[in-house]
């Protein structure tokens, strides 16, 4: 989602200008004469941000017209030194490739004028290797064109009406690679499919025999993030000549309950996700890995409810084939089911625009926008999850959209009446459906 920097300048040190080689010490910027410079710091742009806009406005100190045009840079520097009374204070500075240019209009005394959008010229500092959240960043005029005088108020005359920089950016999708243990005798148990029986101390989870339940506590992945893979690891406990299809699935909980003795305390909670694991032969005493689970993981971490460090329940229900015992923690806790997650926040906003329907994902919510084919009516679906956005795809299918995503999808449905909207979410219903987008 867009985040925004707002900073005007209030130091008389972070805005100048040079006449004859050096910095003049004064009130107001006299573009149509003199280089200018505005610097602005402690910038909160991250490393690998994308600049969605970008400007300066400025407060005009007198009324004037007449043709002037110059052009916009960024200094071409990680973090942008303060202007001192030096010569070339301005005109030395390394400028960015990127410009903008600026065809000034006539300027009334104390009316604000904005400059065009900047983001090029700012985005090729961000992309600097050398470029950190906490650096200062300065823009400089430059190639002044034409002579008709244009003044705009420095922090030297008033604070209050001093450059305003207004940038609007997203920050880069942040990744993570975590590896979660067992790490106590009652987070894996099994569960008897004959009568629900649950054995709490077993040495050797019989998978695909009974009902495995396993349980990872302090999963450090936050609400609403991608996961990009999801592998269980076990030690066999047994060797077994054929193969076997079981499945897997997550416990749709926020935060999974400890396992406890009453019946069919794994396969009687709701469970979420179906992915089938198809381990062939195996070798008592080797690791194996299973199939990528993150379907079913996902499912968990874009529940409402869910945070970092919640735990995390999966269920392994009997399939064919042959039995796949692993060791549990009872039996070695260096060799309890081991699960590895890949994640990544995305913290982006995508837009999709079709004719007059359009539907929008941000990272903190799901909320789709829509037109009557008759452009009256408008309606709002916030459903309660955060939906990563990547690999967007629209559907125009009649009156239903679709948004499809790796390992989940929603659906933005009209009603016959033609004022509500639906969110179906992989079968979920956490929705919150607005007639009125101002609600």
């Amino acid at each position: 989602m867009s985040q925004f920097w707002y900073q005007r300048i209030t130091d008389s040190d972070n805005d100048a200008e040079e006449a004859f080689n050096y910095r003049t010490i004064g009130n107001q910027a006299d573009f149509h004469e003199n280089e200018c410079l505005f610097r602005f710091v402690n910038s909160p742009i991250p490393a690998g941000s994308t600049i969605v806009a970008c400007k300066i406005t400025f407060t005009a100190r007198q009324t004037s017209s007449g043709s002037l045009v110059v052009d916009w840079h960024c200094e071409d520097a990680d973090d942008s030194a303060v202007p001192t009374d030096v010569a070339g204070v301005v005109t030395d500075r390394t400028l960015t490739t990127a410009s903008v240019e600026w065809d000034i209009p006539a300027f009334t005394d104390d009316a604000t004028y904005d400059t065009p959008d900047l983001t090029d010229c700012l985005q090729e500092v961000i992309d600097r290797a050398g470029w950190d959240a906490g650096n200062a960043v300065s823009f400089i005029t430059a190639n002044i064109v034409g002579t008709a005088e244009r003044g705009a108020s420095m922090s030297d005359f008033s604070t209050a009406e001093s450059a305003l920089l207004t940038v609007e950016y997203e920050p880069p999708a942040s990744s993570g690679e975590i590896d979660v243990q067992v790490g106590a005798a009652l987070d894996d148990v099994e569960e008897d499919t004959a009568d629900g029986h649950m054995t709490m101390n077993a040495s050797k989870l019989e998978a695909n025999v009974k009902v495995v339940g396993l349980r990872f506590l302090s999963i450090a992945v936050p609400q609403g993030a991608i996961i990009t893979s999801a592998t269980l690891s076990v030690y066999a406990n047994g060797s077994s000549a054929s193969g076997a299809t079981m499945t897997v699935k997550a416990i749709d909980e926020d935060d999974c309950a400890a396992f406890d003795t009453s019946p069919y305390n794994v396969s009687g909670r709701d469970l979420v996700g179906n992915v089938a694991w198809a381990p062939a032969a195996w070798t008592s005493g080797m690791q194996y890995v299973s199939t990528d689970i993150s379907a079913a993981v996902q499912q968990v971490i874009l529940r409402p409810g869910w945070s970092s460090g919640n735990a995390l329940g999966l269920a392994i229900l009997v399939g064919s084939g042959a039995a796949k015992g692993f060791d549990s923690w009872n039996k070695n806790p260096e060799h309890a089911a081991l699960l590895h997650l890949t994640f990544e926040e995305d913290s982006s906003e995508a837009a999709i625009d079709h004719g007059e329907s359009w539907a929008v994902v941000a990272a903190e919510t799901v909320v789709g926008l829509a037109t009557t084919d008759y452009g009256e009516s408008y309606a709002t679906v916030a459903a309660q999850i955060t939906e990563p956005t990547q690999n967007t795809a629209a559907v125009d299918n009649g009156e239903t959209w679709a948004i499809v995503r790796p390992n989940i999808s929603y659906n933005l449905e009209l009603s016959e009446e033609g004022d509500s909207w639906a969110v179906v979410i992989a079968g979920y219903d956490w929705i919150t459906v607005l007639a009125d987008p101002n609600d």
